[in-house]
């Protein structure tokens, strides 16, 4: 590793592609409470897949798409 570089950030570099993947589209920042995030991790797959499904599922519910 070289001088200076951070292992955390090294970590956080690591591929993350998601299992689902999506097409088009585009990032938007939601916070969430931490409780949610712990959660999210412990599931297995990636979080951002797993929000997808949820953000499906609700706009399914209430909108029907």
């Amino acid at each position: 590793m070289p001088k200076g570089e951070n292992p955390v950030s090294r970590k956080n570099l690591q591929p993350n592609a998601a299992e689902d993947k999506p097409g088009p589209g585009r990032s938007i920042g939601v916070w969430l409470p931490e409780e949610q995030i712990l959660a999210l991790d412990a599931l297995e797959g990636s979080r951002a897949v797993h929000i997808r499904r949820a953000i499906a599922l609700y706009l399914a519910q209430f909108t029907g798409q």
